[in-house]
């Protein structure tokens, strides 16, 4: 943090301002070679990486806020007086903006540290407003408890001996922080798909449940884990703790674990060097018994199939095309009858076969058609289309980019193409439109994925017996990894970012290591072509869909086969819940001779509750 230890201390205030640290700090990430990083802030550090999300939101896989929640962006200033007016344990901060606390706090450094650092029961407190100016004027008596040793003390009155004013400036530059966010229109709310973990001690007078709450609201993927009667230097109170959360296992020192989980659900494919080892061991939760549940299939009369099914990304809904120029959309937990879908229509001219939601809005998805040579975007809580695109060629297959911004599809050449949502300018509205890449003439397959960062893709081809790691946007290839005698036709990426799984017309399923793009694991339970992969939310399960009537469900970590849902017909997709042990599919029953009409299926095996 600029101004502490060996860093520069200069006077101008603007230079502490969280635009200027967070640049500093992204130059600091492009000097060392990272492009996308998990980083960790403990009190104004805390702070600090909370706006780094907002300045630079592409730079990160996950934070860690010690102490110091998540406060959005004022509209409107407030002085810090009247902030301490409406939060009085947040009073100190007023001496602290002062000028003269900086030559107060230099000469009486040592007692001002062992006030600070005193243990959380202790009967001297300090945050009420002219309270700490008061103790240092008067002196104090001798603490005899501290959080930090003796050596420590020494080490931070060494250090901080070098100045205060640069420590202290942080407090003076809130109007100066107030008037660049509101210029730059920074939003509110983090980034829906980002990882934040919040760790507070209950005995610490600035972190309030009042604070957590408030935090939450802006922040979608928030975990928060207090630790109980400790202060606010938890990462000296707690340093040989640990503790055990209800999801993720994580030590209070940093957290490992945590991190490393995060780092592998958000792995690169083409970087190798830069992954952490992973810890997490097989799941020892026993497996759920997947023979008691019971497939329910819903026929809906048709002589056109449904060919493709998708989960928005809270899991609250179920979308399916492919029966004429609609998508339709079921709230899965009621039923999933013809009459009871919301159907979207008018944006295609021709039969819809294709489906992807959008990972960062429960809301928003797009349909393709390769009649009609469209890609429509959709808000399901309107029934008229948000943008239709026409092409000139041929959309067989798209998938969203994490972010939610940008869009591959694969045309029926088996091109690689690529849409944006931007602007072309200042004065436009922000909307979907194609962009060209460099080296996309080259870039060639019939499935394609992103990986969890977005900073990379794995391409396979029907065709050919290799996959393709390549860069994105470079689109360079980084790897070319062996995979299927007859040609590769599924992929999917394990949400823990350990295993891509492919799945061939050999009828072979393998499960990379993305860390040396080496086979771990072959899966031979199915005895059809393979059409589609799904892992389940948790990574410990592996679904597959072929030219079969069945799907196989196979343990990840041991590759063997769990169970084998009977189907009505071979499907082309299949998709586990976002969140629960449920997968959904679909086919077409053919017309037979003395048999029953046509139908086209939807079908959900396992448990919504």
């Amino acid at each position: 943090m600029l101004g502490y230890g060996e860093t520069d201390k200069p006077q101008d205030l603007k230079e502490y301002t969280t635009k200027r640290l967070c640049a500093d700090l992204a130059a600091l990430l492009d000097t060392i070679g990272v492009h996308k990083a998990i980083i960790i802030g403990h009190d104004w550090g805390s702070h600090t990486v909370g706006r780094f999300a907002l300045w630079h939101p592409d730079r990160l896989v996950a934070l860690v806020m010690l102490s110091v929640a998540y406060t959005p962006p004022s509209p409107v200033y407030l002085p810090i007086q009247e902030v301490a007016k409406k939060a009085p344990n947040l009073g100190y901060q007023v001496y602290f903006a002062s000028q003269r606390s900086t030559a107060d706090i230099e000469v009486k450094l040592r007692d001002f540290l062992a006030i600070c650092f005193r243990p959380p029961n202790a009967s001297i407190g300090f945050t009420k407003e002219g309270s700490l100016k008061e103790m240092l004027a008067r002196g104090i008596p001798e603490i005899r408890e501290s959080v930090l040793n003796p050596q420590e003390l020494d080490r931070y009155v060494e250090a901080l001996s070098k100045g205060m004013n640069g420590p202290l400036n942080y407090y003076r530059t809130t109007k100066h922080r107030h008037e660049e966010e509101l210029a730059a229109g920074l939003p509110a709310s983090l980034r829906s798909d980002l990882p934040v973990l919040f760790i507070w001690g209950t005995k610490d007078a600035t972190a309030t449940p009042a604070t957590i709450q408030k935090a939450a609201k802006f922040v979608p993927r928030l975990q928060d884990i207090a630790l109980e009667d400790r202060g606010h230097w938890i990462m000296v109170e707690a340093k040989d703790e640990e503790q055990t959360p209800p999801h993720l296992p994580y030590t209070t020192t940093i957290n490992l674990e945590w991190l490393q989980h995060q780092q592998q659900t958000t792995n690169s494919p083409s970087l190798k060097s830069h992954h952490l080892h992973h810890l997490i061991p097989p799941s020892q939760l026993v497996p759920p018994n997947f023979s008691t549940f019971k497939p329910k299939d819903y026929r809906h009369p048709t002589s056109q199939a449904i060919t493709h099914v998708a989960w928005n990304c809270d899991g609250k809904k179920l979308a399916g095309v492919g029966i004429d120029k609609t998508a339709k959309v079921w709230n899965p937990e009621k039923n999933l009858e013809y009459r009871s879908a919301t159907v979207y229509s008018g944006g295609h001219s021709d039969d819809v076969d294709y489906i992807s939601w959008n990972p960062t809005h429960p809301e928003l998805f797009c349909t393709s058609s390769q009649k009609d040579r469209r890609i429509v975007f959709w808000d399901a809580r309107q029934s008229r289309f948000i943008q239709q695109c026409s092409l000139k060629v041929t959309p067989t297959y798209t998938q969203y980019a994490p972010d939610g911004r940008s869009l591959l599809f694969v045309t029926a050449a088996h091109q690689l193409m690529f849409m944006s949502y931007g602007k072309e300018s200042e004065e436009a509205k922000e909307q979907w439109q194609t962009k060209v890449l460099p080296n996309q003439k080259d870039s060639v397959g019939s499935k394609a994925i992103f990986n969890h960062t977005g900073d990379g893709l794995v391409v396979a081809f029907h065709s050919e017996h290799t996959l393709r790691v390549i860069d994105y946007p470079s689109l360079e290839v980084r790897d070319s990894p062996a995979a299927h005698v007859g040609g590769c036709m599924a992929l999917a990426l394990d949400p823990r970012g350990r295993y891509l799984a492919s799945g061939g017309l050999d009828s072979i399923v393998n499960l990379f290591d993305m860390r040396d793009w080496i086979v771990a694991r072959t899966i031979t339970a199915c005895e059809h072509s393979v059409n589609d992969l799904s892992f389940s939310h948790d990574g410990e399960f592996l679904a597959i869909a072929s030219t079969g009537s069945y799907i196989d469900i196979c343990a990840v970590e041991t590759g063997a086969p769990m169970h084998r849902i009977p189907a009505l017909a071979p499907s082309p997709t299949v998709s586990w819940h976002p969140s629960k042990y449920a997968v959904a599919y679909c086919g077409q029953i053919k017309a037979r001779e003395g048999g029953p009409p046509p139908a086209a299926i939807i079908s959900m095996f396992g448990l919504l509750e």
